[in-house]
């Protein structure tokens, strides 16, 4: 049985997911300006791309997804950032948030490092023993590499934990409205 995300209004937006409409919830919570789905990309050869939300005080793109990627879309999303995140010149970077809204931050609570997430690394960014780990894998990040990592989002790792938890928190159902103000 396929199981299909319910689309979800909220905030003046219609979410293809519940999922979605949570990360708005955090981004609304966290003070994280955005726009959603705001332009889709033609990547060439009939493949088309459109991202899930532009962050552009951060100058972010970012994609949400409840489940891990296909071989398909891993490609797709590879090829968007190979053409439109400009690393050379420091321009747009982008974020794969992946399956539910996380618990809490990656680290420890002395050291929290940042929302898990994967992140398209250029081959620039990465280091000789990333090159090597990711070609002992079967990947050659001669253009670059998706690779989970940790997202410092600009409001700040203090802000972002306690988006997460109003986020995780929202509900949708029956009309409720999720409560984003004041609390954070």
């Amino acid at each position: 049985m396929d199981i299909k995300p319910i689309e979800t209004v909220y905030n003046g937006y219609r979410f293809r997911s519940r999922l979605e409409a949570r990360w708005a919830v955090f981004f609304d919570a966290a003070g994280i300006k955005y726009e959603y789905e705001p332009e889709g990309f033609d990547l060439g050869d009939g493949i088309y791309y459109l991202p899930d939300f532009y962050l552009p005080d951060d100058d972010v793109w970012v994609e949400i997804k409840g489940k891990a990627l296909s071989a398909e879309e891993r490609k797709k999303i590879e090829r968007f950032c190979i053409n439109k995140c400009d690393f050379v010149n420091s321009g747009t970077r982008f974020r794969l948030l992946e399956g539910q809204i996380p618990n809490g931050l990656l680290g420890t609570d002395k050291k929290p490092l940042g929302i898990p997430c994967f992140i398209y690394a250029s081959p620039d960014e990465l280091v000789d023993g990333l090159k090597h780990l990711a070609m002992w894998n079967g990947i050659h990040p001669k253009n670059g590499v998706l690779m989970f990592g940790a997202w410092v989002p600009s409001c700040g790792l203090e802000k972002a934990s306690i988006a997460l938890d109003i986020a995780r928190q929202a509900r949708f159902e029956h009309g409720e409205k999720p409560r984003v103000g004041a609390t954070v």
